[in-house]
């Protein structure tokens, strides 16, 4: 009976702190939507030429009932949108045209989607139409780094990011030339800042605004 106890008054905690941030959580998304391109390149901290590179941003939608994140340009024009469908699916919207992600997993985490989505290897993650693989995202890990290059028919990048700060920051090539940055923006925040070389493709910045909101 004590540990029934026990657990109920854990549960009740847990609920009253999700409560609590949620609205701290709303505060702080509605100042980074009014926030300006001066604001993030101040916020990011990246050292990196503001001639030479783009700010582009990932932002939630409003909406409570559904994952959905907004990319944006540094003109603050939607160029996409990425909506979780579940655990190991998404879709991404860009213009008039819609492509799914399909995470496939290894080991414990290996899902119902491994080795049927038109991946090279059975671990990646694929985005797709029906018709035809966009790109293809593979983990790796090296010198003490997570990686995952990018590859699609337009690009090929690697992600880089240190393991012990996963996905909080990361840095993109284009083989030895850095071509971009990232960065999650700290406390309950859910935006992530990524600056991106301004030569680079839609494909691209779609792609890295992707892998940026996968933990």
């Amino acid at each position: 009976m004590d540990s029934v106890i026990a657990l109920m008054i854990f549960a009740a905690v847990g609920f009253a702190a999700a409560f609590s941030i949620i609205p701290l959580q709303s505060r702080r998304e509605r100042q980074d939507r009014a926030k300006t391109a001066e604001d993030d390149w101040a916020e990011s901290g990246f050292t990196l030429s503001r001639g030479d590179f783009e700010m582009c941003r990932v932002l939630p939608t409003p909406r409570w009932t559904v994952v959905e994140y907004i990319f944006e340009d540094e003109s603050r024009h939607e160029f996409g949108r990425y909506t979780s469908l579940s655990r190991y699916r998404a879709t991404i919207t860009f213009g008039d045209h819609s492509a799914s992600l399909y995470i496939q997993g290894s080991g414990l985490n290996r899902s119902s989607f491994a080795g049927k989505v038109g991946g090279i290897l059975s671990n990646s993650i694929v985005i797709r139409t029906p018709d035809a693989v966009l790109a293809e995202l593979i983990p790796g890990v090296a010198n003490g780094q997570l990686i995952y290059e990018v590859r699609s028919p337009h690009c090929t990048l690697s992600v880089r990011t240190p393991r012990w700060r996963a996905f909080n920051r990361g840095t993109v090539f284009d083989g030895d030339q850095e071509v971009g940055q990232y960065r999650r923006a700290p406390g309950v925040s859910r935006k992530v800042l990524v600056a991106l070389k301004r030569d680079q493709p839609l494909e691209a910045k779609l792609w890295i605004c992707s892998l940026c909101l996968l933990k």
